[in-house]
């Protein structure tokens, strides 16, 4: 569309298919404030770390990362809001980042965990 700007036409297109993005450095009152969508799911993406982000579902709001490792773009649920305040959640996702940075996948590790 002429004259709308790129991230308006992304916020668009991610509401039309059941997801809101939005863009803010998280703190504790952004994350208080926002509201449990009706349906779906709304991302609160972090604008200090990139790739941390809240999500937020019905009656349920978690801390994840989001992450391309070995070419495949990956999301891994840090934990919930709530028993994880704001700064352990990105402490944790910084851990996360500098392990990708080190060839290490996350998700697999956390995998092989419950397997064993």
């Amino acid at each position: 569309m002429p004259g709308m700007q790129a991230s308006h036409r992304y916020l668009c297109l991610r509401r039309s298919i059941g997801k809101i993005d939005k863009v803010k450095k998280l703190t504790k009152q952004v994350i208080d404030e926002t509201p449990f969508p009706s349906a779906g799911q709304v991302f609160v993406r972090d604008t200090e770390l990139p790739g941390f982000a809240l999500r937020v579902t019905q009656g349920r709001k978690s801390f994840i990362l989001e992450k391309r490792i070995r070419g495949r773009m990956r999301r891994l649920t840090i934990g919930p809001y709530g028993p994880l305040t704001m700064d352990q959640a990105r402490r944790l996702a910084t851990i996360h980042v500098a392990a990708i940075a080190q060839g290490t996948d996350p998700a697999q590790v956390r995998q092989a965990g419950s397997v064993a």
